[in-house]
């Protein structure tokens, strides 16, 4: 059985993913009609520990890092404009979506 705490945060990792596939439709450097660059923005998350139930993850800090480097090289993403958070509790993660969505 899955805790309050494990459905909030896999809601809250759909909720950002839906809406970066959404406000970010197109992959790589494109332009809009007016030729102002798009300026994209992320918060990557690498976590080992997905809760209680869960087989425990080796890799996901690997794999975050490694997804970062992909959207650097193949998506137009500004290392300036990312966040990477590596197994980071559920205060953590939350403060700095709070933090980062009032600088935006």
């Amino acid at each position: 059985m899955k805790t309050n705490r494990t459905i909030k945060i896999t809601g809250i990792l759909i909720f950002f993913a839906m809406v970066f596939f959404i406000c970010f439709p197109a992959f790589g450097k494109t332009k809009v009609a007016s030729s102002l660059p798009i300026r994209r923005f992320a918060i990557i998350v690498g976590s080992n520990d997905g809760g209680k139930e869960r087989v425990r993850l080796r890799y996901a800090a690997t794999d975050a890092g490694s997804f970062l480097r992909g959207m650097e090289t193949m998506g137009g993403l500004n290392k300036n404009d990312t966040i990477i958070l590596l197994d980071p509790g559920y205060k953590e993660f939350s403060q700095k979506l709070l933090i980062n969505n009032c600088a935006l």
